[in-house]
Formats: C-alpha cells, structure tokens, sequence
C-alpha cells in the first residue's frame, strides 16, 4: 500500500489521469489481499459464542482507523494545498500516508505471535 502511494505521488503532476492508473491498481490490489483476510484472522480462534462480538469490535475499529486517517490526511492537503497547486497538496498527502502505512506495518511486526 505504501509503494501505491508513492507511485501516486510521484504521477500526481502527470498531464492525464492515465498516469495514476498503475498506482491505483497497485492500491485496489493491496486493499483486496489485506482486507479480505482480515477478518478471517480476527475471527479464527474466536469461540463462537464471541464471533458476533468481535466482529462488531473489528467493524468498529476500521470505521474509527478510517475516519482517523481521512481527517488527518485532510488536514495534510489543505495544509498543502495553502502553498502551491492541488497537485502538490495531492502528492505530499500520499507521501504522509505512505510513511504512516510503512510505519504501521513496521509496528504489526511487534505484535505478540500465536504459539
């Protein structure tokens, strides 16, 4: 996801939308392999009688992480925005969201392993 949006950001500033169809690819490819795995990993050593509730917590904690991250994206566009033309303001948001994609993905690594 990181690597999609760098290459975003580095077509931010192409004369035709066509450029950014490789990182957009890139992005949808990378949403599909992490996003539909998991929730089958949140869920596989649930009890069932939990199941319902973890997946309300898991639902719940992706709407929360969304919203986060649009409102803190935002604020890196607008902010940018101020200082030059959309497609600066554009590219450096994605540069902040693939330095805080990298950085989550670094810090998933520290999670406790199943034994």
């Amino acid at each position: 996801m990181a690597a999609a949006c760098l290459l975003l950001a580095l077509t931010a500033a192409a004369p035709t939308s066509l450029a950014l169809l490789p990182g957009l690819a890139l992005a949808g490819f990378g949403i599909g392999m992490v996003l539909v795995p998991l929730t089958a990993t949140a869920l596989a050593n649930m009890a069932a009688e939990h199941a319902g509730a973890a997946s309300g917590v898991l639902a719940t904690a992706l709407q929360v992480g969304g919203a986060l991250m649009i409102a803190v994206i935002g604020v890196v566009f607008f902010g940018a925005l101020g200082h030059g033309a959309f497609a600066h303001a554009f590219a450096s948001s994605l540069v902040v969201l693939a330095a805080l994609t990298a950085v989550t993905a670094a810090l998933v690594q520290l999670l406790p392993r199943a034994a």
